[in-house]
């Protein structure tokens, strides 16, 4: 597993901004480098380790290139300056107290890919307050979020299992919805705490509730929507029931409910007056004008993820109990008086999206005391002629959170969407920090055709910077070699280069063995397939004299594209070029390449207990010499196969009191056991004779020749000795 480090990141940019080339001002204090994680055997990514210490996280997509499926258990735990963590599509599996005991996290927006969320995942998060989940979710383990601030929670359909006392412990909890309507669904001891179940009408939620002694009370049933089904989807008309709780599901009849038509749920058109929760699913995308409209009880609703378009006018007028709304992305524009009258609404978060609110829009928000802008400032629609009809009259001492780097015109450090005259007063505004945690979105992956170029990212802020990668190299691996050409081929790419080997090349040197000095080739043609290659470009060579066995040795080399080498060997004692042959040694040294009356010598080191036995030659070689772990023979004109045979060494020992001698032989450790004999049949035309006599050239022979002349050398001098002592003897006489 490769890491990418903190501090490998700081000293890139630290190298960049010396160099003059890194523009952008961003800060490094976290990003996707903080993570450690293992690749699973599916090529998924597990986070095991987490290493930053801002109080923003986001879950990327991606680690790597590879995607990220798990948290790991207890990543985060403990980690009490995390107030924030984002989490893109993606990550399916939130182990075992992931989170735990994250203490100022206050919010959650959980992705659709999440299916399970492992025991005690955020337990003890006491700060947190809001849960989103989304429809795909399959399993909530045992005391996941135990010891949390939720007072209301809305469980999607899919939801199969919730283990025991998954919400204890979330003392403020007054509700749970439970949109799956099976019976099959598993939800274990205390795990809803003592809230108030909503559930349907024969639903394992029902049940549950009844066995816990829970307040129970039924959603609204598919039969209570109106709706009109067209091309697109379909439109919710109306609601005939009286359910505390509306639930409208995201299909009806196979089609997507993907719009709420105008007054659809308006309990001043005498419908949902007693409704306390509406639960939108997200594959809603519009909402018309005074579709919530006089609903005086709705203390929550649920926002769909993403809306297109507008909230239509009206849509929730004097909604006297809805104490807070998201405005969704995508959503561009707030019409006119959409929350007048909703003076319990205390905050407000507006996606960045949201590029402008209409007159009136939240007149007589009272209550309203906190909104979150993500974006850069929306326009506000405002008349001074009419106080009633600028975007926030009637809202009393408001605090405005932005986000650091977005487009804010302010006088004084305050907000001033009604206008500026002297019966306006502005708002107070604080900038969210951003800790700038930068997570990589890979627009061209790094291959051997390509750069790769990633974007890095604040989920938070907006802020971003591109890296830039360079191209990988290819590889290539062989195809496989055909009439000396082979083929390599890049595995990623599939682009493919090719090698020709020089050992296939046609060779015609001419040698002049009685130039006086230098190179005795005097030329050479080369070729390959029929082309001629050239000196230099394609191949070189070297050239070298056997003195020893008075020959040329001439080795050609490719170059470029050539690649590989040929040897050609010329001997001079009979004017030829001659080949060579190859010996395979088994149980010693001395396999290799030979010429025609070259001596090859072999060595052996035995096994432990065993030395050497028998030596065995292939047919063919008439000239040899054996001394126990050595041996040594005349290269005749064809392939040789060698084989040497190992015994068990014989251990000597002598009775003392008998005085016997006996010989036991030791017990072996290992044996090699010898292959066939390989055979190679003579060539039809006789074998040359050596250039001198056989005998004389074997190792025998050369000893006797050493003995030889030594005596030689030695009668010699006593003869010499005895003439010049006869001389003086002689001259004596005379005298």
């Amino acid at each position: 597993m490769k890491q990418i480090t903190k501090k490998l990141l700081v000293a890139a940019l630290l190298v960049m901004l010396v160099a003059g080339v890194f523009a952008p001002s961003v800060s490094a204090d976290g990003g996707v480098w903080d993570y450690e994680y293992i690749i699973n055997p599916d090529g998924s990514v597990t986070i095991t380790a987490y290493h930053g210490s801002g109080s923003l996280v986001a879950i990327p997509e991606k680690l790597g290139g590879r995607p990220v499926r798990e948290i790991g258990a207890g990543v985060f735990a403990g980690q009490s300056e995390i107030k924030e963590v984002y989490f893109e599509n993606g990550v399916s599996v939130i182990c075992e107290g992931a989170f735990s005991g994250c203490s100022l996290l206050s919010s959650l927006v959980l992705p659709p890919s999440v299916e399970i969320i492992g025991d005690k995942a955020f337990f003890g998060c006491s700060s947190l307050e809001e849960i989103d989940f989304a429809e795909g979710l399959r399993e909530i383990g045992e005391g996941a979020f135990s010891g949390t601030a939720l007072e209301y929670v809305c469980l999607p359909a899919t939801l199969e299992a919730v283990g025991e006392g998954a919400f204890a412990g979330s003392t403020p909890l007054k509700f749970i919805v439970a949109t799956n309507p099976s019976s099959a669904a598993i939800y274990g001891a205390g795990c809803f705490g003592g809230a108030k179940v909503y559930g349907y009408t024969g639903s394992a939620s029902r049940s549950f509730a009844a066995t816990e002694q829970l307040e129970f009370s039924a959603v609204s049933q598919a039969t209570d929507f109106q709706h009109q089904i067209f091309s697109g989807g379909v439109r919710i008309t109306g609601c005939t029931g009286s359910a505390e709780a509306v639930v409208i599901p995201g299909e009806i009849a196979g089609k997507k409910v993907i719009a709420i038509a105008d007054k659809a749920f308006s309990a001043d058109a005498g419908r949902c007056a007693n409704a306390k929760i509406i639960i939108l699913p997200d594959t809603l995308r519009t909402i018309g004008n005074f579709a919530f409209s006089g609903c005086a009880s709705l203390e929550y609703i649920r926002m769909p993820r993403r809306l297109e378009g507008a909230i239509g006018q009206h849509a929730f007028k004097n909604c006297a109990s809805l104490r807070g709304i998201e405005i969704p992305r995508g959503i561009s524009r707030i019409e006119i008086e959409a929350f007048l009258g909703c003076t319990s609404l205390s905050e407000v978060r507006l996606a960045a999206d949201v590029a402008k609110i209409g007159a009136g829009a939240f007149y007589g928000c009272a209550a309203l005391s906190k909104l979150i802008c993500e974006g850069s400032e929306p326009a506000c629609d405002y008349r001074d002629a009419v106080p009633a009809m600028v975007s926030f009259a009637g809202v009393g001492d408001m605090t405005v959170f932005i986000r650091s780097g977005t487009d804010w015109k302010l006088s004084g450090g305050r907000w001033y969407p009604n206008g500026t005259g002297p019966e306006y007063k502005g708002f107070r505004v604080e900038e969210l920090g951003c800790d700038n945690f930068f997570v990589e979105k890979i627009l061209t992956p790094v291959s051997c055709a390509n750069s790769g170029v990633s974007e890095f990212y604040c989920p938070f802020c907006g802020q971003s910077y591109m890296e830039h990668y360079q191209r990988e190299s290819h590889r290539y691996v062989s195809t496989g070699i055909v009439s000396g050409i082979e083929t390599f081929r890049c595995i990623q790419c599939n682009e493919s280069y090719m090698l020709y080997h020089i050992e296939h090349a046609e060779i015609s040197p001419t040698v002049d063995t009685e130039r006086p000095q230098g190179s005795m080739m005097t030329s050479a043609e080369v070729k390959f397939n029929g082309k001629p290659l050239t000196y230099g470009i394609d191949y070189t060579y070297t050239e070298e004299y056997n003195s020893e066995y008075r020959r040329v040795e001439l080795v050609f080399s490719g170059l470029g594209e050539y690649t590989g080498t040929q040897k050609l060997v010329y001997r001079i004692a009979d004017g030829r070029w001659i080949d060579a042959y190859k010996v395979t040694v088994v149980g010693a040294s001395g396999s290799g390449w030979y010429y025609h009356n070259d001596i090859v010598e072999m060595s052996a080191d035995p096994p432990p207990g065993m030395e050497a036995g028998e030596w065995h030659f292939s047919e063919g070689v008439e000239y040899m010499s054996i001394r126990g772990n050595a041996a040594t023979f005349v290269m005749p004109a064809r392939d040789v196969t060698v084989t040497l045979t190992f015994v068990p060494v014989e251990e000597t020992t002598t009775d003392t009191e008998y005085g016997e001698t006996t010989t036991t032989e030791l017990e072996p450790e290992t044996t090699t056991t010898p292959p066939e004999e390989q055979t190679t049949e003579l060539p039809d035309e006789p074998t040359e004779p050596p250039e001198t006599e056989p005998f004389i050239i074997t190792p025998e022979g050369w000893e006797l020749v050493k003995k030889a002349i030594i005596w030689g050398v030695v009668l010699l001098v006593s003869l010499s000795a005895l003439v010049v002592a006869s001389i003086i003897l002689l001259k004596k006489e005379k005298t």
